[in-house]
């Protein structure tokens, strides 16, 4: 289970409500192209990780930061660390790993899946990415049930993956199939999100002795002051 199953596992279950309930004003398919608009967006994003790893990191920068000052560990980036970079149709990820053990100490993801769907449902998402909070909503058109769900937050404990993460996405899916009240199934047509996640400092049990280093050189804390903000 991922921490998206995790997430809606917990939210209330939105109102089923018939088209004809719904009072949206709609003209021609503006939700449809914004929402494509959102998608091309992130897709044509470089990750901030990975512009930072690019242009080398500042190590005199940080060299007397409170934070690290007292350390006393010497930090060779390319001695210790690695990264690696995905790059897939609807999916792009950058990620810093440890050299020694490959685990990932830090990861910024885009993804941009779009495929049309009913305009009314569109206007939902838009509406829901506006209110910046992790909710879930469902609604049926024409004989088919959608399944809206919104992921916003910043530096979420994960505790079932020793992560910190930051998250803002919306996804949209199709002819759902639930399990005592549980979505199990469904087609997704959508998925527009921006995701970054940190080893949490916690985590002393892999030996990674430099994680503060690695989040300040990196410049990790700066990658939601877009994140967060992609949809605006």
């Amino acid at each position: 289970m991922n921490w998206k199953d995790i997430l809606k596992n917990v939210i209330t279950q939105g109102k089923v409500k018939e088209i004809e309930d719904i009072d949206i004003d709609i003209e021609d398919d503006d939700c449809n192209r914004q929402l494509q608009r959102l998608a091309n967006k992130l897709k044509n994003t470089k990750s901030l990780l990975e512009q930072t790893w690019n242009k080398g990191w500042d190590e005199d920068k940080y060299s007397y930061h409170p934070v690290v000052q007292d350390m006393a560990l010497p930090f060779d980036r390319d001695a210790v660390l690695d990264y690696e970079k995905l790059n897939k149709p609807e999916y792009r990820g950058f990620f810093i790993k440890d050299k020694k053990s490959d685990i990932t100490i830090l990861s910024e993801r885009l993804f941009y899946t779009y495929n049309p769907v009913p305009e009314e449902v569109a206007c939902k998402a838009l509406e829901m990415l506006k209110l910046e909070r992790t909710d879930k909503y469902e609604m049926e058109v024409g004989g088919r049930m959608y399944e809206i769900s919104s992921f916003y937050a910043e530096e979420k404990d994960m505790e079932e993956s020793f992560d910190i993460e930051s998250f803002n996405s919306i996804d949209i899916q199709v002819d759902i199939e639930k399990d005592d009240g549980i979505t199990v199934a469904g087609k997704t047509l959508v998925t527009i999100e921006w995701a970054a996640s940190l080893l949490d400092d916690t985590s002393s049990m892999f030996g990674l002795e430099y994680l503060d280093y690695t989040r300040l050189l990196s410049e990790w804390d700066k990658t939601s002051e877009y994140g967060l903000t992609w949809h605006r």
